[in-house]
């Protein structure tokens, strides 16, 4: 039996964080390991000198950059007590920095579940480093390495992480690790790497590439650590979780179809420039309740440089106005002291960052830009001849000047002016920490909390009420909204089909937000046909959702309940309809009318009015564009013939035939296919001016 110490040396900048890279090399160890104890030290929770016991054949060891003293003095620790230890080193800093400090007899390079596992399983490891890929080693005080390890692919090889050797007693006690939620709060990862390449950020050297874990994978975490540890709140702790947008999708639909947004909170790292109404919506439906991005700047010269022009200015104004439009709180962290950034370009970062202060969703963080080794800063701060100080590595913003002067700074601004600013973005920071207070509200007290925060921020009673007043009113605003918002129905529905009783039950939902948006026009309408405004809402919605800025075409839109829901929702639709312009031939022929134009065009219960409904159904496939659909319902009878009593402003029932046979509707829709096959077999279950009757559902799209 081999055993083997694995060693957090450093409590790191959350003390509440498992170390994930650790448990998961102890799960792959004793999946495909044989004979191997593994035991933890985690100085988040132990006295690690204390506890070492000195009868290991391993003891390895993860330093990120800012560690890298501690896990050096516990490695003298180690070989002082017991020289015939093999002490490695693992984790990012010794695969982006390459020089193993002198008390370490091997390091690990990148990926460390392979690598260590051959260590385990090698008699004189040092001895035959040769064959183990993936190593370092120093001889004569220079550092070497053998051939690179290979990436372990899929990602779903490797086991869950071995959260058992934690101590779970501490990890599981409810604490606050994500922003303005507290709770019984866990880590995961669920992707490694990033498929970016920001000029400060050492990810893309250490993991190589962008690799995820299968849906199916990721869903079997989460539940386990619902199950068997009753986690509250999980921090998906990877670079970039929406990195993969089908992947993210399969998750997203797989949490709902379990039910586990209602048993759990998530808070998850993103990009602005991949977020969007459909992405924000879905973080919302999976119970995501703070999101983070690396907003950078707000001088967009210097954004395009640490992102490598991959974003906008503009992209992170939108990501804050979803963010306010879905309540979600996004904590925006911001770099200052960058390479070659001008006062004046910093101030602009301020500016933006003071533009928001009244924002209630948007809580600024901001860091003194850091030397990582192997990053472009790195490569910056060696050609001016820096050192490599790792003890006065500087990222969090120093309350005292003399800290800073002691600090390894990139920034060509003067310190003392560069202090006097930075103490600016401190302010604003604090400004987003009070805004707790605004968001949680469990009682008025936490209002008055935030009163007083911001009058002991602005050292002024009027001037700190009148700021926080700001934010109180927004966030009133924008909880309004958010009691507007639509929420469509989940699952996958039919298109062409019956509306009969059964639909009216399950749409009741988008009915009861319908009369939200239009009290007064719902009012008018008759209850048992609202079943078809709601299905046209429900259905536009979900198909304008993957289209940007999308052309709707609303047709006999006069006291149309779903064409009046989407405008109150902020959709901008274009109308036809006598009673407020003109018929749709006279729009066909106006000079303005642009034939194969319209994304969207949708029309409820006209069809049965118009004298013409092939003529009416030939002009709404012309007025689509390639991919462009068509969602229109219609009043259906499948026993009716011509002569049967009909409604007063009826000149017609539909039956199936006529929807889709060979002298039906479809053959005038010119060009265009149904989405999906037809089930137009139902009951006559409406009952209206002496007549029993239904309604059908037609959508169609224009061949691409």
């Amino acid at each position: 039996m081999k055993r083997i110490l694995l060693v957090n040396p450093s409590k790191g900048f959350c003390t509440g964080c498992i170390p994930l890279g650790l448990a998961s090399i102890s799960a792959y160890l004793k999946k495909y390991g044989k004979d191997i104890e593994v035991t933890l030290l985690d100085a988040n929770c132990q006295d690690i000198y204390k506890e070492f016991l000195h009868d290991y054949d391993v003891v390895a060891v993860t330093a990120v950059t800012q560690d890298i003293r501690r896990a050096t003095e516990f490695a003298e620790r180690v070989k002082f007590v017991n020289p015939d230890i093999l002490v490695i080193l693992g984790g990012v800093h010794i695969t982006t920095y390459k020089i193993l400090p002198e008390p370490f007899d091997l390091g690990v390079i990148g990926e460390g579940e392979q690598t260590v596992l051959e260590i385990m399983q090698t008699d004189d490891p040092v001895g035959n480093r040769y064959l183990i890929a993936g190593l370092c080693y120093n001889i004569g005080g220079k550092t070497y390495f053998t051939e690179p390890r290979p990436l372990i692919e899929p990602l779903d090889k490797i086991p869950m992480p071995d959260r058992g050797i934690a101590n779970m007693d501490y990890y599981c006690k409810p604490q606050q690790i994500i922003p303005y939620h507290y709770g019984r709060t866990l880590t995961m990862m669920t992707s490694r790497g990033c498929s970016f390449s920001c000029i400060f950020c050492s990810t893309k050297i250490h993991w190589q590439k962008f690799r995820a874990f299968s849906a199916e994978r990721v869903i079997e975490e989460i539940e386990f650590l619902i199950d068997k540890y009753h986690a509250e709140i999980i921090h998906i702790f990877d670079d970039l979780f929406i990195a993969d947008r089908r992947r993210f999708i399969r998750i997203h639909d797989m949490i709902l179809e379990k039910g586990i947004e209602q048993k759990v909170k998530f808070m998850c790292l993103v990009r602005s420039d991949l977020l969007d109404d459909k992405i924000m919506q879905m973080l919302k439906e999976m119970n995501v309740v703070v999101i983070g991005i690396g907003m950078e700047s707000g001088n967009p010269k210097t954004l395009q440089y640490l992102k490598r022009n991959t974003t906008t200015i503009e992209k992170n104004r939108m990501a804050i106005d979803l963010a306010n439009k879905y309540g979600i709180p996004v904590m925006g962290s911001f770099m200052i002291g960058n390479p070659n950034e001008t006062e004046a370009e910093l101030l602009q970062t301020l500016n933006f960052i003071k533009e928001y202060r009244a924002s209630p969703y948007l809580s600024p963080l901001s860091y003194i830009a850091t030397a990582f080794p192997g990053t472009e800063f790195w490569k910056y701060a060696k050609e001016k001849g820096m050192p490599d100080d790792f003890d006065n590595m500087i990222m969090d913003i120093p309350h005292d000047l003399e800290t800073l002067k002691k600090g390894v700074l990139l920034t060509d601004i003067p310190v003392d002016r560069f202090f006097e600013i930075a103490q600016m973005f401190v302010k604003e920071a604090r400004y987003g920490a009070l805004k707790q207070f605004v968001f949680q509200q469990t009682s008025f007290l936490d209002v008055l909390k935030a009163y007083a925060a911001g009058v002991l921020i602005e050292k002024d009673i009027v001037t700190g009420v009148t700021e926080v007043n700001k934010i109180v009113k927004n966030f009133r605003m924008y909880q309004e909204m958010e009691e507007m918002r639509y929420v469509p129905l989940k699952g996958t529905f039919k298109y062409n089909f019956i509306l009969g009783d059964d639909e009216r039950e399950l749409y009741k939902p988008v009915i009861r937000q319908m009369v939200k948006y239009v009290p007064q026009m719902m009012n008018r309408k008759i209850a048992e046909a609202n079943v078809q405004q709601a299905f046209v809402l429900n259905t536009v919605y979900n198909l304008i959702a993957e289209i940007k800025d999308p052309r709707i075409l609303c047709v006999g839109s006069f006291e149309d309940t779903a064409c009046a829901s989407l405008k109150k929702m902020g959709y901008v639709l274009e109308e036809v309809d006598p009673a407020i312009n003109y018929d749709l031939d006279t729009f066909m022929n106006l000079p303005t009318t642009q034939p194969g134009s319209f994304d969207i065009i949708f029309s409820t219960s006209v069809l049965e009015h118009v004298s013409d409904d092939k003529t009416f159904i030939e002009t709404i496939a012309v007025l689509l564009k390639p991919g462009g659909k068509a969602i229109l319902t219609c009043d259906f009878n499948k026993e009716y013939k011509p002569g049967d009593k009909l409604p007063a402003t009826d000149i017609r029932f539909y039956t199936e035939n006529d929807m889709a046979g060979m002298m039906g509707l479809l053959k005038h829709a010119y060009g265009c296919h149904l989405v999906d096959s037809p089930d137009w077999e139902g009951e006559n279950s409406f009952f209206n001016e002496g007549c029993w009757y239904t309604f059908a559902t037609m959508v169609f799209e224009k061949d691409r």
